[in-house]
C-alpha cells in the first residue's frame, strides 16, 4: 500500500542521514527516488479508481498542489533545522516526523477525525 511505501521512504531517509560513504548514499537516494515514483503512481491509481467521478477532478487537483508544495516546504524546514542542528540530524528529524505521521495514519487517528 501507499503507507508501506511511505514508511520505507522514511526509513531510507533515516538511513541516509547516518551514512558517511558517498557510493552508499547514492544507492539509498536512488532507492528513495524509486519509492517516490512508486508512491506517486499508486496515489494516481487510487484517485482514479476509488474517488467518485464527480469529485475526481477536485481530488486530483488537491493532490497536484500537495505534490508541488512538498519540495519547497521540506526544503524550508530542513534549512531551518540545519541552521540549528547538523545536516544529518536535520534529515533524521524529518525522517522521524515522517514515521510519526505514517504511524498516526496507520493507527486510524486521521480517519477517525474525519
Amino acid at each position: 500500500s501507499t503507507a508501506n511505501i511511505a514508511f520505507v521512504t522514511a526509513l531510507l531517509l533515516l538511513l541516509f542521514s547516518q551514512l558517511n560513504l558517498l557510493w552508499l548514499g547514492v544507492i539509498v537516494i536512488a532507492a528513495m527516488a524509486l519509492t517516490d515514483v512508486t508512491m506517486g503512481v499508486g496515489l494516481q491509481i487510487l484517485m482514479q479508481t476509488r474517488v467518485d467521478e464527480e469529485y475526481r477532478g477536485r481530488c486530483i487537483s488537491l493532490l497536484s498542489v500537495m505534490v508541488r508544495m512538498d519540495p519547497p516546504t521540506s526544503a524550508f524546514i530542513v534549512g531551518w533545522l540545519t541552521s540549528l542542528l547538523p545536516l544529518s540530524t536535520s534529515f533524521a528529524v524529518m525522517a522521524v516526523i515522517g514515521l510519526a505521521a505514517i504511524g498516526t495514519i496507520r493507527a486510524g487517528v486521521v480517519r477517525k477525525a474525519l
